[in-house]
């Protein structure tokens, strides 16, 4: 069991970093959320 889990969490682990850079999605929610943050405090 914690065999095949090592190997899943690692598979979970890759493609998520990876879809996120490939879609920018992650970065573009940040980049969003930082410039709210901004004017907020404006």
């Amino acid at each position: 069991n914690d065999e095949e889990k090592g190997p899943l969490a690692l598979i979970f682990v890759e493609p998520v970093p990876e879809s996120t850079t490939t879609l920018t999605s992650s970065p573009s929610d940040s980049e969003p959320s930082e410039e709210a943050n901004v004017r907020v405090k404006k």
